[in-house]
């Protein structure tokens, strides 16, 4: 049965993720390629738009482009991120504070990803399905893919939500500011 839904997990606290049978155009899909999450929006009609490879995820000719949901899955099982309807803003003041006591190329990385977030979020809008399809095919050819600013998770949220963010790249720099700087 189309949109019924299967299972609910919760993701952070911007949004939860949902599998459905159907996805609706404009959702927001992930799938999990075992060290990462792949993301693209559902077009409609078995469709998804993502910024990959045309032969992958990864490789030389990288750009947002269309492709059949099954051929974005490639036999994983995708889920649907739900977004909350209002926007959490990372704690600024800690990750500053951080970056002075630690002064680390990670925490000065996280503390500057926490600052453009801070300055981007009040761009913050929870666009409709119909919004959000429309949004990423505005962007169909770009080739500007970077795997820290500009990947396959920054074009799904920003075509949702207008805020080019990506969790996994947080969780990343986050974990690598926690590491104890070595002193010799």
């Amino acid at each position: 049965m189309p949109g019924v839904d299967i299972k609910s997990s919760i993701g952070d606290g911007n949004m939860a993720h949902q599998e459905k049978l159907c996805p609706n155009p404009g959702d927001i899909l992930r799938v999990s390629r075992g060290l990462y999450y792949h993301y693209g929006v559902y077009a409609g009609e078995n469709r998804v738009i993502h910024y990959a490879s045309k032969t992958g995820d990864f490789g030389d000719d990288i750009c947002v482009h269309e492709t059949t949901l099954n051929s974005f899955c490639r036999g994983g099982r995708y889920m649907v991120c739900i977004f909350s309807s209002t926007y959490r803003k990372p704690d600024l003041g800690t990750k500053v504070l951080d970056m002075i006591e630690h002064p680390t190329l990670f925490t000065i990385m996280d503390s500057l990803s926490a600052l453009a977030l801070e300055l981007s979020s009040s761009g913050f809008h929870l666009y409709s399905g119909k919004e959000t399809a429309e949004r990423a095919r505005s962007r169909i050819g770009e080739d500007k893919y970077n795997i820290i600013f500009n990947n396959c998770e920054h074009f799904a949220v920003w075509c949702k939500t207008g805020i080019s963010e990506s969790a996994q790249v947080s969780s990343v720099v986050s974990l690598l500011a926690a590491i104890p700087a070595k002193t010799t």
